[in-house]
């Protein structure tokens, strides 16, 4: 079969600051960030135009039920991309996706709500607090990328604890 196109689909205000959430909406989405979302630093090599390797926060959510996806999207200005389901191939899977400090202002709102993610969003927090540059072309020094390293293997540590408590 082959690999699946990821249609974009803009919202409405998707450029525009993110909206001060109720507590009921942190509530929700703490939640749904708690079964089924990701948090993850990942590093990126330099591409094209950019000239020093640098490290990004995200955080998603994906399911094939678009309702909750979507409702997400709505609230956090943000867009979501349809894409097929890899695991089964039975359906669509549709995915919302937040990056650096969008990122990491809605995990600082919906914080005090979660619970089973509650660690990886504070060192997520931690790392864009301590670590982020809005210049990605300043070349960081040595120790700097391997602090930056360091939040994104703690992070990865985490999640794999955090995927063996489960199927224990």
């Amino acid at each position: 079969m082959p690999h699946p196109k990821k249609k974009r689909k803009k919202r409405a205000g998707e450029h525009q600051q993110m909206p001060s959430l109720s507590d009921v909406d942190k509530a929700y989405l703490a939640g749904l960030i708690d079964g089924e979302g990701c948090i993850g630093i990942y590093s990126k090599k330099p591409t094209g135009t950019r000239t020093v390797p640098y490290h990004q926060l995200m955080m998603s959510v994906s399911m094939m039920d678009e309702g909750p996806v979507e409702f997400m999207a709505c609230l956090t200005a943000s867009y979501h991309s349809l894409k097929m389901h890899r695991l089964t191939r039975t359906g669509t899977c549709y995915d919302v996706r937040l990056y650096g400090k969008r990122a990491a202002n809605f995990l600082k709102q919906i914080l005090p709500y979660m619970k089973g993610k509650r660690d990886q969003a504070e060192m997520a927090i931690r790392f864009y607090d301590e670590c982020y540059f809005s210049n990605t072309n300043v070349r960081p020094d040595d120790e700097e990328i391997a602090r930056r390293q360091w939040f994104e293997w703690q992070l990865k540590e985490m999640k794999h604890g955090q995927q063996e408590a489960y199927e224990a």
